[in-house]
């Protein structure tokens, strides 16, 4: 099968000469039915609204949360007789020679000076409080 090199056999055809007449209209139609047969839809794919809404609720939680934690703690205070009465009753709860030893002269001279002690009310304490008799007879 030879090739020949001056092929008079044209694989191109010439269009009519009433081809560029309707050219834009051919095109056109043909725009029109490509965008009615695929286009497709719109689909949004974030919701921007609801994403807005979810962190305003989530800031009013977090606001919330943090004020309701600092109104907690403030009512979370013990009075002297509930850790009086703690240590009464747990008698196992013991304070080591360590915890002694690891004050010096002066955390003693600072305590001294920030406590205020009023002899009545020492003898009242000590009066209601302990129990003389067992220190007494030992």
């Amino acid at each position: 099968m030879e090739r020949d090199p001056f092929n008079n056999n044209k694989p191109f055809k010439m269009p009519s000469e009433q081809y560029f007449e309707d050219f834009q209209k051919r095109i056109s139609l043909k725009l029109d039915l490509e965008k009615q047969v695929t286009s497709p839809k719109i689909v949004k794919l974030k919701n921007k609204r609801k994403y807005f809404f979810m962190a305003i609720a989530a800031s009013l939680l977090l606001i919330l949360g943090v004020q309701i934690i600092y109104t907690l703690q403030g009512e979370n205070t013990f009075s002297n007789d509930d850790l009086q009465e703690y240590l009464q009753y747990n008698t196992h709860i013991g304070v080591s020679s360590e915890f002694f030893n690891s004050f010096d002269q002066e955390d003693i001279l600072d305590l001294e000076r920030s406590i205020q002690i009023n002899s009545g009310e020492l003898n009242d304490y000590v009066l209601t409080n302990l129990q003389l008799e067992y220190y007494l007879n030992d």
